[in-house]
């Protein structure tokens, strides 16, 4: 798959770009990300396979088990959606009920941050575990021509033989694309500030010293 780099880097903005433009729409969201995204998946497993592929492939979620692909996402974002707002109420909670509490402040500084980074943690694990279910499920529905139900179960139940091993994979991937975001602000940084120096000498050459141009 290496080989074909180009292509597959073409299919994946193509799909991204669809997906943000879907994003916009909200409501939508529930049930158009996986036929969305399954059919670049879908793609990615035939030139796996050494199966001949073409840019069609990426809609095959729109072709193929619409229906099926649209509940595979309900049933995952739903429920990730419901347990984030737990989640997250219940960091909110923690924070207000500890800064309302008369505790020294760096103990209370020190259990709000746990509290946080817990939190976020948490809300990073049950995402992606949803997200990987529904990812699983709808390449299910797509290669072996099932319907949503049973490929939701067959997706959970492969993934809970594995658990540990697929969280170890998902903190890999975190960390590798954690580092890919840091270097592209570091690097908008860097060509921001180069930007504003440019427009100065830029400045300097067009008009020189205000004054001269005052007068």
């Amino acid at each position: 798959m290496f080989y074909d780099f180009g292509p597959n880097l073409g299919y994946f903005l193509l799909v991204s770009l669809i997906l943000s433009i879907a994003m916009q729409l909200v409501v939508p969201i529930l049930f158009l990300m996986f036929p969305i995204v399954a059919g670049c998946y879908f793609s990615y497993l035939k030139k796996s396979r050494g199966q001949f592929t073409e840019l069609g492939d990426i809609f095959e979620g729109f072709k193929r088990r619409f229906g099926d692909l649209a509940i595979v996402n309900l049933a995952t974002v739903i429920p990730a959606i419901v347990f984030g707002a737990v989640v997250g109420g219940a960091m909110f909670g923690g924070c207000v009920y500890m800064l309302n509490e008369n505790m020294p402040g760096q103990s209370e500084d020190v259990l709000i941050v746990l509290v946080i980074v817990g939190g976020l943690f948490l809300l990073t694990l049950l995402f992606g575990w949803f997200g990987l279910i529904g990812t699983l499920a709808s390449m299910l529905c797509l290669d072996c021509e099932i319907s949503a139900g049973p490929a939701l179960r067959l997706a959970f139940a492969g993934a809970m033989r594995h658990f540990f091993r697929i969280l170890l994979f998902g903190f890999m991937t975190i960390f590798v694309s954690s580092i890919g975001t840091i270097a592209i602000y570091i690097g908008c940084l860097l060509t921001s500030l180069w930007m504003m120096i440019a427009t100065i000498y830029i400045y300097e050459d067009l008009f020189g010293d205000g004054k001269e141009v005052a007068s």
